[in-house]
């Protein structure tokens, strides 16, 4: 049992509600900012214990922001140990500007709040400019109750929202002409747990692939894989689909923005090798 569960268990005053699997997650994610000084954010304060616990969970020099529609929670703020509570509503844009601009950057954001999808997508999208390491959505699982007007597969719940972010994190290997997004170039990882997800923030530049030994060499992803790939091509493929292969290579390239060209461009020329290389297998 790890120091989030014994607090909990633990409780004698303001009550606490979470799910018996969230304290392991928790753990998993929070444990490297104990005794940091943080700014973490939890939308959606209840009975006023969470901020308590997350306050004697990160230490002293940690401050914690509670946000939460109902007046009453106003009275849970102790700003003399640095845990303060805004009242707003969670899907008024303004409100979540004030945040940002009162606050100005969270290292973690938590939205326990109303969880209903539409407000949890429009916190995350509005807020995740202005988190720095961590976002967690809690009880993802009204994504799946009919009182939520949720379901396994339906379309517009948090759940499914949250898995188009994976065509997001592969970005730099994807073959289509979709733009570069805030999510291809900051969502690092995307963790799925019963009743959580968990979004990890971090600049993603293009991968690099590393090879050692005696043959060291640093190159892009696709490159790499080109290295490997373009001898085999060029020897079984016939002219005729090479030179047809060059004339769609320029022209593909010269559709592209600059800054594109050379990712597609690998990405097209990676898909041929790769079909080539397979079809000559076969053939073997």
């Amino acid at each position: 049992m790890n120091q989030l569960e014994q607090f909990f268990r633990s409780r004698k005053t303001s009550d606490i509600h979470k799910w018996s699997n969230y304290f392991d997650i928790y753990e998993r994610y929070f444990s490297k900012f104990r005794g940091q000084p943080i700014c973490f954010l939890e939308i959606g304060v209840d009975r006023g214990g969470s901020l308590e616990m997350w306050k004697d969970y990160f230490g002293e020099g940690a401050t914690i922001v509670g946000v939460d529609i109902q007046p009453g929670c106003k009275a849970f703020q102790q700003a003399d140990k640095k845990i303060y509570v805004e009242i707003g509503d969670q899907n008024d844009p303004a409100f979540l500007n004030y945040l940002q601009e009162k606050y100005h950057f969270f290292d973690i954001i938590l939205d326990d709040g109303s969880h209903q999808f539409e407000h949890q997508r429009r916190t995350l999208e509005q807020l995740w400019p202005y988190c720095s390491e961590l976002y967690l959505v809690e009880d993802t699982c009204t994504s799946y109750y009919p009182d939520f007007y949720g379901g396994r597969r339906v379309e517009g719940t948090f759940i499914e929202y949250s898995k188009n972010l994976i065509d997001e994190i592969h970005f730099h290997h994807r073959f289509d002409t979709n733009p570069e997004t805030m999510w291809s170039s900051t969502l690092y990882g995307l963790h799925f747990y019963s009743g959580m997800v968990v979004l990890e923030k971090k600049a993603t530049p293009p991968p690099y692939s590393f090879r050692s030994g005696r043959d060291a060499v640093q190159l892009p992803a696709q490159e790499a894989v080109m290295e490997r790939l373009r001898a085999p091509y060029l020897l079984h493929t016939p002219k005729w689909r090479l030179l047809l292969w060059h004339l769609k290579y320029w022209a593909f390239r010269l559709s592209r923005q600059p800054e594109k060209m050379r990712h597609y461009a690998l990405q097209f020329e990676y898909r041929k090798a790769l079909r080539a290389t397979q079809n000559h297998g076969t053939k073997q």
